[in-house]
């Protein structure tokens, strides 16, 4: 479809040009006088919100009711993603320091060790805990269980500081 459109000039003098899809040019000449228009595509008109844990989910306004605080207290509840144990013990291992082949070979064999005995529910006390807060205790579990996977695969030939390591460790 064109559209006749009076303008300026062109070159050769006409003050007429065709509008297209691919551009407008100078009905007398042909001489292109504009490209395509591009397309600006699309722009929501409101900025999307993202700073909060439900981005894609509804949110539960600020309302003083107890109904709505509970909906919101479970919500928040049931929401909330806590880190696997087995992730925090790969964690702990990189801050070990040992090189990324130890790493990799001691989170492989926790992994396979995990699969059958799952360590995050084994072993909820140890000599030392007395006295000490869940998160500290939690701590010495990690330490305990990277330090025996760094011993086992020492004793397997593996070259690391295992040693040193429990000693820094406690």
């Amino acid at each position: 479809m064109t559209n006749m459109v009076d303008f300026g000039g062109c070159e050769c003098g006409s003050r007429n040009r065709e509008i297209r899809q691919d551009g407008s040019f100078c009905e007398t000449c042909g001489v292109e006088l504009e490209g395509p228009q591009t397309d600006p595509g699309f722009a929501p008109s409101v900025p999307v919100a993202g700073g909060g844990r439900n981005i894609l989910g509804s949110s539960i306004g600020n309302s003083s009711g107890i109904k709505e605080l509970r909906l919101k207290f479970t919500h928040n509840i049931s929401t909330r993603r806590k880190a696997l144990f087995i992730d925090e013990l790969e964690s702990k291992l990189r801050e070990s320091g040992e090189e990324s082949s130890v790493v990799v070979a001691a989170g492989s064999l926790l992994r396979g060790v995990n699969k059958s005995h799952p360590l995050g529910k084994r072993r909820r006390s140890f000599k030392g805990v007395a006295g000490k807060s869940r998160s500290e205790i939690r701590e010495y579990r990690l330490r305990v269980f990277a330090a025996a996977a760094l011993h086992v695969l020492n004793d397997r030939g593996v070259e690391n500081r295992a040693p040193m390591v429990s000693e820094r460790w406690g």
